[in-house]
């Protein structure tokens, strides 16, 4: 599926600099309500003690303005396939010799922030004897390790698969830090035609949590990539359902598993139909959906009023009680009935648990109670199918309690309460399976909608399909096809920036590459 990249949430910098913004990384053609939830466990106190900071600041590096990731972490098998198809054999030294044409564009690094790598290229060298890795940074470019072992089938499913690669994941995953890899690939899959069953969902959700986790653990930053085949006949409108649903799931569960959000990329597939649905849909099409997708989030919102045709109820919370478990919950849970039931009746609901500020406490006590209370609240609006572009969000100032000792200036105020609001995720969008030319065409038409995120791309085939058949193997047409790199790097570098005219481009491009049942 196609999917975009990154969904960061923070204003976008100087492309010198750090980018602070929402970015959204597309893969070819997924929302979720946002989980907020901070239990401590030993995993997520190493990673913020020991790599907090630099994940934050790789992840803000990847979500570049004008670059995304190159994807070329298909398995040797995988890559075999691509070389068989210009008629060359699934050797090393083949692999080496592409993968050496596709690191070693002249230039790259102005198109390209990442780049995914399968573990034999993280420890191979080019055809020069310079290590790939090395030949990457040297552009600017951060290497990238897909660290998951594989699809198999799930028991008990409907048919459905689930990712393996959680034993031993926490060395591996060390052990490429050490190597150079500074982000993670971990591909799981949801299967529209065969349901997809709770089951499969759930153990999508869970497994990339816990990837997610122990990758942050080892300094490496997780691309969250739950992607929505493409397979079936079924139309956008349930793809979008079940986009939802499965991204309920996912962010519920990096919540519990104490993900750093500020650390992670996000990498949805664009809301299409499936690849056999009668129903073709059109490049603003595609970006309405999913950016619809994204914004199913909830506007935040310090109202000091009221509004017609609003209906606000207040439930609050208290920390120097607590807050219990019971009371978090009960408080959550109220606020998602009462929100669908105003919905139903045409209300706007206004959300509002109120974090009492009676107590002695301190911001950082308010900040970690808040967390926990919006990641009760965005999981029961969800499991109550609350419309989320028809509420308002109205969170309580994080501030600390009204008889601390420590004041807070509103300098301090203004930043708790953003981190709060802002902590979010960077979308990615795929490209798996649209043609090259479809994959450059959505993410610009997502770029040129009015959206808060920085969406960029994370590609593989839509790449590097017409690169590699201009190479052919044959070393005399290594220059053409670095060219043709290049030339796809840019399209996708204009669309992100959503200034791409489609001016000039090839047949080759407008070839779609969709697989049915595609594996890595």
């Amino acid at each position: 599926m196609a999917s975009t990249s990154l969904l960061k949430a923070s204003p976008v910098l100087d492309k010198s600099e750090w980018v602070k913004g929402q970015s959204v990384l597309f893969r070819q053609p997924s929302s979720a309500a946002v989980v907020l939830r901070n239990r401590a466990t030993s995993i997520t106190v190493r990673a913020a003690s020991s790599y907090a900071d630099e994940l934050v600041k790789t992840a803000k590096t990847i979500a570049s303005p004008g670059r995304g990731i190159l994807a070329m972490d298909e398995s040797n098998a995988t890559c075999g396939k691509r070389l068989d198809s210009i008629g060359l054999e699934n050797t090393e030294a083949n692999r080496q010799a592409y993968r050496t044409l596709l690191v070693s564009a002249p230039g790259l690094g102005q198109y390209i922030s990442g780049a995914i790598l399968f573990e034999e290229t993280l420890y191979q060298s080019t055809t020069e004897g310079k290590k790939m890795v090395d030949v990457l940074v040297e552009q600017n470019i951060v290497p990238g390790i897909k660290v998951d072992k594989g699809l198999v089938p799930l028991v008990g499913s409907n048919n459905e698969s689930w990712c393996q690669g959680l034993d031993g994941l926490s060395s591996r995953t060390a052990a490429y830090y050490q190597q150079g890899a500074r982000f993670a690939k971990w591909r799981t899959v949801v299967s529209i035609p065969n349901g997809p069953s709770a089951l499969a969902v759930k153990e999508a959700a869970w497994g990339l949590a816990r990837y997610a986790a122990i990758s942050q653990d080892s300094g490496l930053v997780p691309i969250v990539e739950p992607e929505i085949l493409l397979d079936g006949e079924h139309d956008i409108d349930r793809t979008y359902e079940v986009a939802e649903k499965v991204w309920a799931e996912v962010f519920f569960y990096l919540a519990q598993n104490n993900v750093m959000f500020e650390g992670i990329l996000l990498k949805p597939s664009m809301v299409t139909p499936g690849a056999e649905s009668k129903d073709r849909a059109t490049p603003e099409q595609v970006a309405s959906y999913t950016l619809k997708l994204l914004r199913n989030r909830i506007p935040p919102a310090f109202l000091s009023g009221g509004q017609s045709e609003l209906e606000a109820t207040r439930t609050v919370v208290s920390i120097p009680n607590g807050p219990s478990a019971l009371a978090v919950k009960e408080a959550a849970w109220g606020l998602a009935r009462y929100a669908a039931i105003s919905q139903d009746s045409g209300l706007v609901p206004i959300v509002e648990p109120e974090i009492l500020l009676d107590g002695e406490h301190d911001i950082d006590r308010t900040y970690e109670v808040a967390e926990k209370v919006w990641a009760e609240v965005f999981f029961y609006l969800a499991q109550n199918n609350v419309m989320f572009e028809g509420i308002l969000l109205k969170p309580s100032m994080v501030t600390p309690g009204a008889e601390s000792k420590d004041r807070a200036t509103p300098e301090q105020v203004a930043s708790y309460t953003l981190k709060l609001l802002r902590n979010r995720i960077p979308p990615a969008f795929l490209s798996g399976g649209q043609s090259e030319l479809e994959a450059t065409l959505n993410l610009n038409a997502m770029n040129q909608a009015p959206n808060p995120w920085h969406v960029s791309f994370s590609y593989a085939r839509a790449l590097q399909n017409t690169c590699l058949k201009t190479w052919g193997g044959r070393a005399e047409n290594v220059n053409a096809a670095q060219t043709t790199l290049l030339t796809r790097a840019k399209a996708n570098s204009l669309a992100q920036l959503g200034k791409y005219t489609g001016e000039g481009e090839s047949e080759e491009a407008k070839e779609g590459m969709f697989v049915k049942g595609y594996t890595y």
